[in-house]
């Protein structure tokens, strides 16, 4: 089963398994949630530097927690928002954004067990 959140990686930052570490991953969804508002705030306001430095920061929390898809998608936004094409960084914030939801619907998951 593909899960949000490699384990591996996680294991090696952590030390322990992400369902072993949930109140960790809870204070990480909070994080992201408020850096997912800002982002999306700094988009309605067409900040596009703003953008590329919350990528980056979202992407470099992700790293840790092992959320390959969130690291991936906070890169190439934080790429996009280096360029003027609004569409391209409109589509790169919505992707990210999806990618957020997933690990943290993974989390809720972990957490219900």
């Amino acid at each position: 089963m593909h899960t949000p959140i490699d384990h591996a990686t996680f294991r090696a930052t952590w030390g322990s398994e992400p369902y072993e570490s949930c109140p960790l991953l809870v204070e990480y969804a909070k994080t992201n949630t408020k850096d997912m508002l800002a982002l999306k705030s700094a988009l309605l306001q067409t900040r596009t530097q703003e953008i590329g430095e919350l990528a980056h920061r979202i992407g470099g929390a992700a790293q840790l927690m092992g959320a390959t898809g969130i690291v991936d998608s906070a890169r190439l936004l934080e790429d996009l928002a280096a360029g003027e094409d609004s569409a391209a960084i409109k589509h790169g914030v919505d992707t990210l954004c999806r990618e957020i939801e997933l690990v943290h619907a993974y989390i809720n998951a972990i957490q219900a067990q």
